[in-house]
């Protein structure tokens, strides 16, 4: 994962389609109708990165909603996310 990683932006890949529930985010790749189901705070993480498209947005607003959570933590765990996200191909850093 590229160590800039919080200075780029996210794109959803095409094939990638998703629906949101109170609860749980349940993602489909339309190719290979792989699927996904994310739930507690990577639900908050998906919903912002769908929102925002941009780590640094993204990793500011988290931050802010979990402000009793330390920073290093709320990074280190956006930086899994999205690299696990990329490694499915469900997103891309760009």
């Amino acid at each position: 994962m590229d160590k800039d990683l919080l200075k780029k932006e996210i794109k959803i890949s095409k094939w990638i389609s998703w629906q949101n529930y109170d609860d749980f985010v349940y993602i489909i790749d339309e190719r290979t109708k792989f699927n996904i189901l994310l739930e507690g705070v990577a639900v908050y993480f998906w919903k912002y990165l769908v929102i925002l498209k941009s780590v640094p947005k993204l990793l500011e607003t988290l931050k802010n909603k979990f402000y009793s959570t330390s920073s290093d933590t709320i990074s280190k765990d956006l930086k899994k996310f999205i690299n696990d996200l990329v490694i499915q191909e469900v997103i891309e850093v760009i």
